[in-house]
């Protein structure tokens, strides 16, 4: 492993638990450096329930995207894209191949490259390959943690074109990359209440709470910084209790320090 890789890993597993998104930039940064890509986008893949039934979590085998982080640097407007991308499937009935073939093999770690489900005349013919050429994306690669049956963390490393596919090798590594990182991708899905113990996904404010409760701050210091009563930010603490299953700020940090489930460990 290079030097710079391996300061990359150090860099991650010194991350807290507060500074998640500086982990998740260290981690997309890393996987490019590793395989030899432009950029890597994270998505937090999500098959629980949302109350309606919504037209895209048909589209998409029932699995919604609740959470994505763009590769860093970029300016994507996340439900434009969002929008584009699921009017797109719906009107032609046909997904992005590695989304298709990533939601229909749910349950376990896997890295799918471009071709496994799509023959290189049809990609050719493909809306996917349109979109992504707009971004200057010739080749991708689809890596997934499966957290749970219902969570799984997806992220995509792109080429750009004129570059080399990517090969079996390429996904050898992807996958080791991925298993490597279980408390990153539990952090992720932990902090937003998408597994157990938590009992339902967390709101953008509790979200906001719950990074703040982790951290040293009372919940009157909390109150001033997000602009909100000491009654409010304390109605938040206590729901995010509720929904942990726990009931004090020590039994609330533990659990970003206790063993990783054992599905996490695909």
């Amino acid at each position: 492993m290079s030097d710079c890789l391996a300061n990359l890993r150090q860099k991650i597993h010194a991350c807290s638990a507060t500074n998640e998104f500086k982990m998740l930039e260290l981690y997309q940064d890393y996987l490019a450096r590793k395989l030899n890509a432009f950029q890597v986008t994270w998505y937090a893949g999500y098959r629980g329930q949302f109350g309606r039934k919504l037209w895209h979590t048909e589209v998409m085998y029932d699995w919604k995207i609740f959470d994505i982080k763009f590769p860093i640097g970029t300016s994507f407007d996340k439900v434009d894209a969002a929008k584009k991308y699921y009017l797109k499937a719906r009107s032609t009935g046909a997904l992005d191949p590695q989304v298709k073939i990533s939601v229909e093999n749910a349950g376990k770690s896997r890295v799918h490259l471009l071709h496994d489900n799509i023959s290189k005349e049809d990609w050719d013919k493909h809306w996917m390959k349109v979109m992504l050429g707009k971004y200057d994306i010739g080749e991708r690669m689809a890596g997934v943690f499966s957290m749970t049956d219902i969570a799984e963390s997806y992220f995509l490393v792109d080429r750009g074109f004129n570059e080399e596919p990517f090969n079996e090798s390429d996904r050898q590594s992807f996958l080791d990359a991925l298993i490597s990182f279980p408390r990153l991708h539990y952090w992720l899905f932990l902090n937003r209440g998408l597994i157990e113990p938590a009992t339902r996904p967390l709101s953008p404010r509790e979200k906001e709470v719950l990074q703040l409760v982790l951290g040293p701050k009372t919940e009157a210091e909390i109150a001033d910084q997000l602009e909100l009563s000491k009654g409010t930010v304390h109605n938040y603490i206590v729901d995010i209790y509720k929904n942990f299953g726990v009931s004090s700020r020590y039994e609330l940090t533990q659990l970003w320090l206790a063993e990783i489930p054992h599905k996490a460990n695909n």
